[in-house]
C-alpha cells in the first residue's frame, strides 16, 4: 500500500512542496489582479482621443482647439474661498480683454442647476466648463484656491496661485 510507504516526514515534505506552490500562485494572481485594477484606474488612456468639446455651464460647448492664438485664462474657484471671491471682478473684465479667454472651473464639481446658481450667487461673467479639464492640458487638479493657468497654444505656459487682478494676469503675459 502506498499510504503504508509514505512516512510522516515524506508527507510533511510533500505537503510543504505544495503549499509552497499555492501559496507562489496565490501570491502571482494577487499581484496580476492588482496590475489589472492599477491598470484601469490609470489616467493615461494611451491612445485614446482627448475630448476637445467641453459643455459649459449655461448648456452650451466650447471647442478647446478653436481657441488656438488666444491665452486661455483657466481659474479654479470655488464657492467657499474668499480669495476666488475677490478676484472674480477682475476675471469678468479681463474676459473682455482682446485675445483673453477666461474659462472657470467649479473645485467642487457642480453641475446642473447647483453650478448655476453658484455662478450666479458669485456673480461669474466668463464661462464656466461643466466638470474639469485637467486631462486635456495634462495638469492636476490644484491644491490651492484659487489657482489660475495661463495657457497659450495648447500648453500651460504659467501658474498663478492666490487671488490675482487683471493688470498683474495681462503683465505676466508675453507681448
Amino acid at each position: 500500500m502506498i499510504a503504508r510507504e509514505i512516512t510522516p516526514g515524506l508527507f510533511q515534505a510533500i505537503a510543504s512542496g505544495v503549499s509552497i506552490i499555492h501559496r507562489t500562485i496565490f501570491k502571482a494572481l494577487i499581484a496580476g489582479a492588482l496590475l489589472a485594477l492599477l491598470a484601469g484606474c490609470s489616467e493615461d488612456k494611451g491612445d485614446a482621443p482627448l475630448t476637445t468639446v467641453v459643455k459649459l455651464a449655461d448648456g452650451g460647448e466650447i471647442n478647446l482647439d478653436h481657441l488656438g492664438g488666444q491665452w486661455i485664462i483657466l481659474n479654479f474657484w470655488a464657492e467657499w474661498c474668499g480669495p476666488c471671491k475677490v478676484e472674480i471682478p477682475e476675471l469678468n473684465e479681463l474676459n473682455r480683454h482682446p485675445g483673453v479667454i477666461v474659462l472657470g472651473v467649479d473645485y467642487d464639481g457642480h453641475n446642473g442647476e447647483a453650478l448655476t446658481k453658484t455662478i450666479d450667487k458669485m456673480g461669474i461673467n466668463f464661462p464656466v466648463l461643466q466638470g474639469e479639464p485637467t486631462r486635456h492640458w495634462k495638469v492636476e487638479i490644484p491644491k490651492v484656491l484659487p489657482t489660475t493657468l495661463l495657457i497659450h497654444d495648447g500648453k500651460v505656459q504659467r501658474e498663478m496661485i492666490g487671488a490675482q487682478t487683471k493688470n498683474a494676469i495681462l503683465s505676466a503675459i508675453p507681448q
